[in-house]
């Protein structure tokens, strides 16, 4: 997973340089990804095995009122959602910026934590974000503005996922939390916001389901998701 924190800044650079977007999304692109990133690094190196989700950080919160580097790492990527949100919120200039920011901190704080979700099995995470990508990609009302800046994090998955599903390489949380949050932005910058609201109800009802089901018993219940997931994958 440290492969994209340590790709992706040289990559914006010569973006950057290209003229390829503006600085200022390029900036943000960036700031967000690798911060996000670095916080999933964190919480790979310090983090609590006993402590899992939303509900088991906050729990050791209020009854130690201990800040694990899971809680520590949610709260942060908060305020980078925040930052983020706010920068799109005021670009947009429009008198209902105060829901636009609401609307996008939720899509960029959930989606971040979505594909973490889903990084319970070699090569799962990488898939789930290709299939969410290319829905995003379906539905972009303005694709040709920002496919450049995400283009290299598909670029470097494609290249990376045969070693995760030959279980060679480990994403953790550095890789999936980026991921995510590339994924949140894609959705606040190319999205309509009935779309938009759509992904965010999707999202919330994902990390609900999250708490109480488990995802690979599902997959493993339905034949073709059990194929798609093990599409690549060594077998026993």
């Amino acid at each position: 997973g440290v492969l994209f924190v340590a790709l992706l800044p040289i990559i914006t650079g010569v973006d950057m340089l290209l003229s390829v977007n503006s600085v200022t999304d390029s900036m943000l692109f960036l700031v967000i990804v690798v911060g996000m990133g670095f916080m999933g690094l964190l919480d790979d190196q310090m983090g609590n095995p006993n402590s899992k989700g939303f509900k088991g950080h906050f729990k050791i919160l209020i009854k130690s009122r201990q800040l694990t580097s899971g809680g520590f790492k949610a709260l942060f990527g908060a305020v980078l959602a925040f930052v983020f949100s706010t920068g799109v919120a005021f670009s947009s200039k429009t008198d209902w910026w105060p829901l636009h920011l609401l609307l996008n901190f939720l899509l960029v704080s959930l989606a971040t934590n979505m594909i973490n979700l889903f990084d319970l099995r070699p090569g799962r995470a990488g898939k789930v974000y290709l299939a969410v990508f290319l829905i995003i990609m379906a539905f972009s009302k303005n694709l040709e503005n920002y496919f450049g800046l995400f283009l290299p994090i598909v670029a470097i998955l494609l290249y990376y996922l045969p070693f995760d599903l030959r279980a060679e390489v480990m994403m953790g949380d550095v890789g999936s939390n980026l991921l995510g949050a590339s994924l949140g932005m894609m959705m606040v910058w190319m999205l309509s916001d009935l779309a938009k609201v759509v992904a965010l109800l999707i999202m919330i009802i994902l990390q609900l389901s999250a708490e109480k089901v488990s995802f690979t018993k599902v997959i493993e219940k339905n034949p073709i998701l059990k194929f798609i997931d093990d599409v690549g994958r060594r077998t026993q």
